[in-house]
Protein backbone atom coordinates (compact mmCIF):
# COMPACT_ATOMS: atom_id res chain seq x y z
CA UNK A 1 0.00 0.00 0.00
CA UNK A 2 1.38 3.76 -0.92
CA UNK A 3 -0.71 6.12 1.39
CA UNK A 4 -0.30 10.14 1.05
CA UNK A 5 -0.71 10.95 4.68
CA UNK A 6 -3.39 13.86 5.80
CA UNK A 7 -1.03 16.49 6.10
CA UNK A 8 -0.53 16.38 2.27
CA UNK A 9 -3.73 16.17 1.36
CA UNK A 10 -4.64 12.23 1.53
CA UNK A 11 -7.86 10.88 3.14
CA UNK A 12 -6.71 7.85 5.38
CA UNK A 13 -5.19 7.94 8.54
CA UNK A 14 -3.69 5.89 11.33
CA UNK A 15 -6.09 4.92 14.27
CA UNK A 16 -4.49 2.95 17.04
CA UNK A 17 -2.39 1.34 14.37
CA UNK A 18 -4.69 0.40 11.68
CA UNK A 19 -5.43 2.40 8.68
CA UNK A 20 -8.60 3.89 8.09
CA UNK A 21 -10.41 4.93 4.78
CA UNK A 22 -9.04 4.24 1.27
CA UNK A 23 -5.12 4.35 0.83
CA UNK A 24 -4.11 5.74 -2.65
CA UNK A 25 -2.90 2.54 -3.54
CA UNK A 26 -3.04 -1.21 -2.74
CA UNK A 27 -1.05 -3.38 -4.21
CA UNK A 28 -1.64 -7.41 -4.09
CA UNK A 29 0.37 -10.23 -5.69
CA UNK A 30 -1.85 -13.06 -6.49
CA UNK A 31 -1.71 -16.48 -8.49
CA UNK A 32 -4.51 -18.92 -7.92
CA UNK A 33 -7.12 -16.33 -7.60
CA UNK A 34 -7.30 -14.41 -10.80
CA UNK A 35 -10.76 -14.89 -10.91
CA UNK A 36 -11.61 -13.57 -7.10
CA UNK A 37 -8.95 -10.86 -7.74
CA UNK A 38 -10.77 -9.26 -10.78
CA UNK A 39 -14.15 -9.71 -9.99
CA UNK A 40 -15.53 -10.56 -6.47
CA UNK A 41 -12.95 -8.74 -4.64
CA UNK A 42 -13.45 -5.41 -5.88
CA UNK A 43 -17.26 -5.73 -5.66
CA UNK A 44 -16.67 -6.84 -1.60
CA UNK A 45 -15.74 -3.63 -0.37
CA UNK A 46 -17.82 -0.34 0.03
CA UNK A 47 -16.64 2.29 -2.70
CA UNK A 48 -15.83 4.94 -0.12
CA UNK A 49 -13.44 2.24 1.15
CA UNK A 50 -11.53 1.75 -2.05
CA UNK A 51 -9.67 3.85 -4.29
CA UNK A 52 -6.93 2.37 -6.52
CA UNK A 53 -6.12 -1.05 -6.61
CA UNK A 54 -3.51 -2.98 -8.91
CA UNK A 55 -3.16 -6.45 -9.33
CA UNK A 56 0.45 -8.44 -10.18
CA UNK A 57 -0.62 -12.08 -11.12
CA UNK A 58 2.92 -13.98 -11.48
CA UNK A 59 1.43 -17.34 -13.40
CA UNK A 60 0.02 -14.94 -16.44
CA UNK A 61 2.82 -12.40 -15.83
CA UNK A 62 0.40 -9.52 -16.38
CA UNK A 63 -0.35 -6.35 -14.02
CA UNK A 64 -3.86 -5.15 -13.99
CA UNK A 65 -4.47 -1.64 -12.73
CA UNK A 66 -7.50 -0.70 -11.63
CA UNK A 67 -8.86 2.80 -10.86
CA UNK A 68 -11.85 3.71 -9.29
CA UNK A 69 -13.95 6.29 -11.22
CA UNK A 70 -17.57 7.06 -10.72
CA UNK A 71 -18.48 3.74 -8.05
CA UNK A 72 -16.89 1.53 -10.66
CA UNK A 73 -13.75 0.27 -12.03
CA UNK A 74 -11.86 1.27 -14.86
CA UNK A 75 -8.53 -1.03 -16.11
CA UNK A 76 -5.85 1.13 -16.92
CA UNK A 77 -4.33 1.15 -20.46
CA UNK A 78 -0.61 0.74 -20.68
CA UNK A 79 0.82 3.85 -22.97
CA UNK A 80 3.84 2.33 -24.97
CA UNK A 81 3.26 -0.96 -22.50
CA UNK A 82 4.06 1.05 -19.28
CA UNK A 83 1.40 1.99 -16.48
CA UNK A 84 1.57 5.18 -15.24
CA UNK A 85 -0.25 5.80 -11.93
CA UNK A 86 -2.17 8.89 -11.65
CA UNK A 87 -1.69 8.75 -8.03
CA UNK A 88 1.73 8.82 -7.87
CA UNK A 89 2.79 10.85 -10.69
CA UNK A 90 6.48 9.21 -11.44
CA UNK A 91 5.22 5.53 -10.86
CA UNK A 92 5.59 3.83 -13.81
CA UNK A 93 5.58 0.32 -14.17
CA UNK A 94 6.41 -1.60 -17.17
CA UNK A 95 4.37 -4.70 -18.55
CA UNK A 96 7.19 -7.03 -19.21
CA UNK A 97 10.72 -7.63 -19.79
CA UNK A 98 13.79 -8.49 -17.82
CA UNK A 99 14.17 -7.00 -14.41
CA UNK A 100 17.00 -4.52 -15.46
CA UNK A 101 14.62 -3.29 -18.28
CA UNK A 102 11.82 -2.78 -15.18
CA UNK A 103 14.10 -0.86 -13.22
CA UNK A 104 15.32 1.37 -15.74
CA UNK A 105 11.46 2.04 -16.63
CA UNK A 106 10.73 3.15 -12.71
CA UNK A 107 13.69 5.02 -12.30
CA UNK A 108 12.84 7.03 -15.19
CA UNK A 109 9.69 7.90 -13.65
CA UNK A 110 11.24 8.88 -11.08
CA UNK A 111 13.26 11.15 -12.77
CA UNK A 112 10.36 12.44 -14.62
CA UNK A 113 9.16 16.00 -14.66
CA UNK A 114 5.60 14.71 -13.56
CA UNK A 115 7.27 12.88 -10.45
CA UNK A 116 9.16 16.17 -9.76
CA UNK A 117 5.85 18.36 -9.97
CA UNK A 118 4.60 15.74 -7.71
CA UNK A 119 7.22 16.02 -5.08
CA UNK A 120 7.10 20.18 -5.39
CA UNK A 121 3.50 20.01 -4.88
CA UNK A 122 3.58 17.66 -1.65
CA UNK A 123 6.29 19.79 -0.44
CA UNK A 124 4.09 23.20 -1.05
CA UNK A 125 0.52 21.34 0.71
CA UNK A 126 2.62 20.66 3.91
CA UNK A 127 4.40 24.11 3.45
CA UNK A 128 1.28 25.78 3.47
CA UNK A 129 -0.34 24.01 6.26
Amino acid sequence: MLRILPDYGGQSRTVDGFVELAPELVAEIASSSASYDLHDKKRSVPPQRRQRVHRVASRRHAIDWFILRDGRYEQMQPDAGILRSEVFPGLWLMLCGDTRHVLKTLQQGVQSSEHEAFVETMANTKAGQ
